[in-house]
């Protein structure tokens, strides 16, 4: 039977400029019993910028340990808003133990990029299969 929780309740995130947010560390997911996740994304507010290019992308990373040497994290799940951004549930990305690049580690958390000033809220759920006992 999956489990279902929040792994960032509603945020908004604005910036003047270019870059980079991370969750912060003390609301990473611990999934270290699951072995596939099912993201849901919820994006209630996002202006439309001046060109695709400018659009923010939210991805959701995985990694062995909290440890911050582990900066380069591969993606779970990735949601580029190029072009007009839609509003509301976007379509549910999946990384299963079998098939995926990167399979679900025991940590998990999510990180925003934008080219230009931007401004977004957001929250997001996950669903998650149980491993072998």
């Amino acid at each position: 039977m999956g489990h279902s929780l929040c792994l960032q309740p509603r945020v908004t995130i604005g910036s003047i400029t270019n870059g980079t947010v991370i969750q912060n560390e003390p609301l990473w997911g611990d999934f270290e019993v699951y072995q596939d996740a099912a993201f849901y994304l919820s994006v209630d507010g996002l202006p439309l910028q001046a060109s695709a290019a400018a659009q923010p992308t939210l991805s959701i990373q995985t990694s062995p340990s909290n440890d911050p040497n582990f900066s380069n994290l591969p993606n779970l799940a990735v949601w580029n808003f190029a072009g007009t951004p839609t509003l509301g549930v976007q379509a549910i990305q999946y990384a299963s133990f079998l098939s995926a690049a990167a399979p679900l580690c025991r940590r998990v958390r999510w990180q925003l990029s934008f080219a230009t000033a931007t401004l977004i809220s957001f929250q997001i759920w996950v669903t998650l299969n149980p491993g072998p006992r």
